[in-house]
C-alpha cells in the first residue's frame, strides 16, 4: 500500500534515499574506473592546457592562473569525485523514475520513495533537473570536447533504465553507459581522444562493469522471471557463472595487453595478479557464484578491483 507523502525533514531523508546516498555501492563501483582515465590521462600529457568552456562565456577568466588551477591534478580530482556522485544520483532518481510501475512488484524495490508514494513524479523531476545543473556547472570548467562527451553520458543515463524492457541483456548498455566517465576524464586532461589508452581502458571499463553486473542480476533473477523484464541472469540461465568468470578472465587479459602497451612496470603486473586473486576469491565466496546472497555481497565488494587496477595505473 502506498504510505503517507513525505514531508518536513523526511521527505529530505527520502530524496537522500531516491539518490542512495545511504548506500553508496554504486558510487564506489563507478569512481574509481572513471579515475583510471584521469590517471593514465596524467601519465600521457605533455602538460598542454586546453581552455575551459566557461572562458567562451566569461572571458575575463581566460588566463593562465585560471586554467593552471583547473587543470590541476586535485581540481580534477574533486571534480570527477563530485561528478561521479553526482551522475550515479541522477541515474538512480530517472531509473526509478522509469521503474515506477515495476518497483512496487519487486520486494527489494518496493519501499523505495517513488514506488511507495512519499515522493511524487515532479519531485523527482526537479531534483534530477537540479543534480543536471550542478554536473553543466562542473563541466563547464573543463574543454569544450568534455562538454560534449557530457552530454552523451547524460543521454544514456537518461535512457538506459528503458534498456531491460527491449534489450536480453540490458548490463551490456550500462557497461557503455557507466564506463562514459573513462573517456570523459582522459579528455579533460588531454583535449583529445587520438590515443589508444582511454578507448582501451573504456573496454576494460564495459567488461568489468558487465561482469560485476551480472552478479547483480543473479540476486534479482528470480523477481525479473516473475515480472518478465530483460535480464543478462535469465538470459544466459544457468551459463551465467561461467560469462562472469570469462568476462573476468578477458578483462585480465586486456589491462595486461594495457600494461604492456605503455611499458608499465613490474608494480603493475603484481597488483593485476592480486586483481585475479580477488576474482577467484569472489568466485568461491558466491560458490560459482550461485549462491544469490553472497552474489550481491561479492557485487558490492568488486569496487576493491577497480581501486587495485587504479593505482596499479598510478605507479
Amino acid at each position: 500500500m502506498p504510505i503517507t507523502p513525505a514531508t518536513g525533514f523526511s521527505k529530505l531523508w527520502a530524496y537522500a534515499r531516491l539518490m542512495r546516498w545511504h548506500q553508496l555501492a554504486g558510487f564506489y563501483l563507478i569512481l574509481p574506473s572513471t579515475l583510471w582515465g584521469l590517471a593514465a590521462a596524467f601519465n600521457h600529457s605533455t602538460g598542454e592546457q586546453s581552455y575551459s568552456s566557461i572562458t567562451l562565456l566569461i572571458p575575463y577568466l581566460n588566463t593562465p592562473q585560471f586554467h593552471e588551477l583547473v587543470y590541476s591534478p586535485v581540481t580534477l580530482l574533486i571534480i570527477f569525485t563530485i561528478g561521479s556522485l553526482i551522475m550515479r544520483s541522477a541515474g538512480c532518481i530517472i531509473n526509478d523514475f522509469w521503474d515506477i510501475d515495476i518497483d512496487p512488484q519487486v520486494q527489494r524495490t518496493k519501499t523505495r520513495p517513488l514506488a511507495s508514494g512519499e515522493l511524487a513524479r515532479n519531485d523527482v523531476l526537479w531534483l534530477f533537473g537540479g543534480l543536471l545543473v550542478v554536473a553543466l556547472s562542473l563541466v563547464m570548467l573543463l574543454p569544450p570536447l568534455t562538454l560534449v562527451l557530457s552530454v552523451v553520458g547524460v543521454a544514456g543515463t537518461c535512457l538506459y533504465p528503458l534498456a531491460k524492457r527491449f534489450i536480453k541483456v540490458p548490463q551490456l548498455v550500462l557497461g557503455l553507459v557507466f564506463s562514459w566517465g573513462t573517456i570523459m576524464a582522459w579528455s579533460a586532461v588531454t583535449n583529445d581522444l587520438g590515443h589508444w589508452d582511454p578507448w582501451l581502458l573504456w573496454l576494460c571499463n564495459i567488461i568489468w562493469i558487465i561482469s560485476y553486473d551480472l552478479q547483480y542480476a543473479l540476486y534479482d533473477e528470480q523477481d525479473d522471471k516473475r515480472i518478465g523484464i530483460n535480464s543478462g541472469a535469465l538470459y544466459f540461465g544457468k551459463n551465467t557463472g561461467r560469462v562472469i568468470v570469462a568476462l573476468q578472465v578477458l578483462l585480465l587479459i586486456l589491462l595486461g595487453l594495457r600494461g604492456w602497451l605503455a611499458q608499465a612496470g613490474l608494480s603493475f603486473y603484481v597488483i593485476l595478479t592480486v586483481g585475479a586473486v580477488f576474482f577467484a576469491l569472489c568466485f568461491l565466496f558466491t560458490k560459482g557464484y550461485v549462491h544469490r546472497e553472497n552474489c550481491l555481497t561479492s557485487f558490492k565488494k568488486n569496487h576493491w578491483f577497480g581501486w587495485l587496477i587504479l593505482i596499479g595505473i598510478i605507479v
